[in-house]
C-alpha cells in the first residue's frame, strides 16, 4: 500500500519534488518511525477507516532534529481527498500534542503551492510564521523553501479555542459524511513494531467564539458616562476652549458652512491606512491617499468622500454622496492565493443622513457600486460620542456594516474555476459585520492638525466561512495630518 503511495504522481506532488520512493527509501523511512516511537513516544503511522479496515494514508507527530520542535504531518491517499479526513486528523493531533504530550508549541510545514495543506493548518488555529528552509528544520527534509506554520499551546487556566476532536468531523467539500478514523502505525506494525494509537474523546465540538471587540465595545459603553461626568466638572473657561476646537474639525467646519455660507473653503492633508484585509496568507496593507476638505454651496469634499447637502440643520445633515470602497485583492500578494481573480476597488454612491448634538453623533448610510466591479450593496450604521480632554478629542464609537450577497460574492466567493484542493468552490450570502472604533484627534499649531482611528470589525458568518478568509475579523488603523489655511 505504502509503495503505491509514494509512486503515485499525484500523492508525490509536494513531495520530494515529485520523484518516487526506491525501496531504500521506503525503509530508511520506516526505521526513522520506528527511532522516534522508541525515542520520543510518538512517530508517523497508518490511517485506518474504523468501518472498512481500509488504509487511507499516514498521519503523526514526528520531531525535528535541527529545530528541535514536533511537527504535525498528514497525507491522505488521493480517493479520500476532500471529504474533511486531513482537518479531522490535524485537530487529533493537536488535541495529542497539548493534552496528552504535554508540547507547548508544535509546527507543520507544506510547499508554498500546498493550498489543502495550508488550509488545514489554519483551521485548526496555526500561525504563519513566513518561509523557512526546510533542511534547516531536519535532516530528512530536502533544501527547499516551504510555509512554515505554528501552533502554541494554552495555558493550563484558559479555555480552549478547539476542544478535543469528536469521531465525527465535517470539512468543506465532504458532502455532509461523518467520518471515523484512527492514526495508528499499522506499517511498522506489520514489521514487528508496537502500533499506538491517538486517544481521542467524544466530546462535542464548539465553534471558536472571540469576544474581544464586543468586550471592547462595553469597555467603551462604560467609560462614556465617567468621562463625559469629568468633562463637565472642568472649568467653564476650559468648556468654551472645547467647544471652539471641536469646531475645528475639518469636516464639521466646512460642511456645516456648506448651505448656508456663500463662496469656498478648502483644507487639505494626507494620512496612511494600515489594514489586515484577513484574507489567507495577507499580513497588511499600505494605503496612503489625500485629505480633502472642500465646500461650494451645496457641494463638498470630506476626506475622501465627496457629495452634495440636500438638506442641513444644526443637528442634522441628509447628502447624496460618493465614496470609494477600497477592498482589493491580488493573487500575486499571497501565494496561497495562487489561482483567485484580482478583485478590485470601486466607487460606491447612495444618501447618508448625521444626526448630532450633545449626546454624540449617528449616522447611517446606503450605498451602491457605481461602476458595475462587483455589483454590491451596503448599509454602514454607527454611533460615536466625542470627548474632549485639554487639546485632544477621543471619539469612541460602534456599529454595524451590511453587505448583501453581490458584495461578499465578489470579494470573498471562491469561483468553480478558482477551486482546488482545500479550496472549495464558496459563494456567500450577505453579512452583517459589527465594528468598534476609536479616534484621536489634537490641533497641533493654529493651522495643523492631527487625526488618528483605530478600527476592528468582526466578519459576519458568510464572510469568515470564506476558504480565502483565515481571519475573524479586519483591524484598520489610520493616522493623517490636515492642513487649514483659514
Amino acid at each position: 500500500m505504502f509503495t503505491r503511495f509514494v509512486s503515485d504522481p499525484d500523492m508525490m506532488r509536494y513531495i520530494s519534488f515529485g520523484r518516487a520512493w526506491d525501496e531504500a527509501r521506503i525503509d530508511a523511512m520506516f526505521k526513522r518511525q520506528a527511532g522516534f516511537l522508541a525515542d520520543h513516544g510518538c512517530c508517523v503511522g497508518a490511517v485506518v477507516l474504523k468501518e472498512t479496515d481500509d488504509v487511507v494514508g499516514v498521519a503523526g507527530i514526528q520531531p525535528q532534529d535541527k529545530s528541535g520542535l514536533y511537527e504535525l504531518a498528514w497525507w491522505v491517499w488521493k480517493d479520500h481527498w476532500n471529504r474533511g479526513y486531513a482537518t479531522e486528523l490535524a485537530l487529533a493531533m493537536k488535541d495529542h500534542a497539548f493534552r496528552v504530550m504535554g508540547l507547548k508549541r508544535c509546527v507543520a510545514i507544506a510547499d508554498v503551492p500546498n493550498l489543502a495543506s495550508i488550509r488545514v493548518m489554519q483551521k485548526i488555529g496555526m500561525r504563519c510564521e513566513g518561509l523557512r528552509n526546510a533542511h534547516d528544520l531536519a535532516e530528512r527534509h530536502p533544501d527547499v523553501e516551504v510555509v512554515f506554520y505554528v501552533l502554541e499551546g494554552p495555558s493550563p487556566a484558559v479555555i480552549w479555542d478547539t476542544p478535543p476532536v469528536s469521531g465525527s468531523v465535517q470539512d468543506d467539500g465532504d458532502n455532509g459524511h461523518e467520518h471515523s478514523v484512527t492514526s495508528g502505525n499499522s506499517f511498522l506494525h506489520a514489521r514487528g513494531l508496537p502500533s499506538p494509537r491517538i486517544q481521542r474523546r467524544n466530546t462535542p465540538t464548539m465553534p471558536r467564539l472571540n469576544l474581544r471587540p464586543f468586550l471592547t465595545a462595553l469597555l467603551l459603553l462604560c467609560a462614556l458616562p465617567v468621562l463625559a461626568q469629568a468633562a463637565d466638572e472642568a472649568p467653564a473657561g476650559s468648556t468654551a476652549a472645547h467647544a471652539s476646537r471641536a469646531d475645528e474639525e475639518p469636516q464639521d467646519q466646512l460642511l456645516r458652512a456648506a448651505a448656508e455660507q456663500p463662496g469656498s473653503g478648502w483644507i487639505f492633508g494626507g494620512g496612511l491606512a494600515v489594514t489586515d484585509p484577513g484574507y489567507v496568507g495577507y499580513s497588511r496593507e499600505y494605503t496612503p491617499f489625500p485629505l480633502v476638505f472642500y465646500h461650494y454651496g451645496r457641494f463638498f469634499v470630506a476626506g475622501v468622500t465627496a457629495g452634495y447637502l440636500l438638506s442641513n440643520g444644526d443637528h442634522y445633515r441628509f447628502s447624496l454622496i460618493a465614496t470609494p470602497e477600497f477592498n482589493r485583492l491580488k493573487a500575486s500578494d499571497s501565494p496561497q492565493l495562487t489561482g483567485i481573480q484580482s478583485r478590485q476597488w470601486s466607487i460606491d454612491g447612495g444618501m447618508g443622513l448625521e444626526l448630532f448634538g450633545a449626546w454624540g453623533r449617528y449616522n447611517v448610510g446606503v450605498v451602491h457600486d457605481l461602476l458595475d466591479r462587483n455589483n454590491g450593496t451596503s448599509i454602514n450604521t454607527g454611533y460615536h460620542y466625542p470627548i474632549h480632554m485639554g487639546s485632544w478629542t477621543l471619539t469612541p464609537g460602534l456599529g454595524l456594516k451590511w453587505e448583501n450577497g453581490n458584495l461578499t460574492n465578489y470579494y470573498y466567493g471562491v469561483s468553480p474555476a478558482e477551486a482546488i484542493p482545500g479550496r472549495p468552490a464558496y459563494s456567500p450570502g450577505s453579512a452583517t459585520n459589527p465594528f468598534v472604533e476609536i479616534g484621536l484627534s489634537t490641533s497641533l499649531s493654529e493651522h495643523w492638525q492631527l487625526h488618528s482611528n483605530l478600527q476592528y470589525m468582526r466578519f459576519g458568518s458568510a464572510i469568515h466561512a470564506s476558504p480565502i478568509v483565515d481571519r475573524s475579523g479586519s483591524t484598520t488603523i489610520f493616522v493623517g495630518l490636515v492642513y487649514n489655511p483659514n
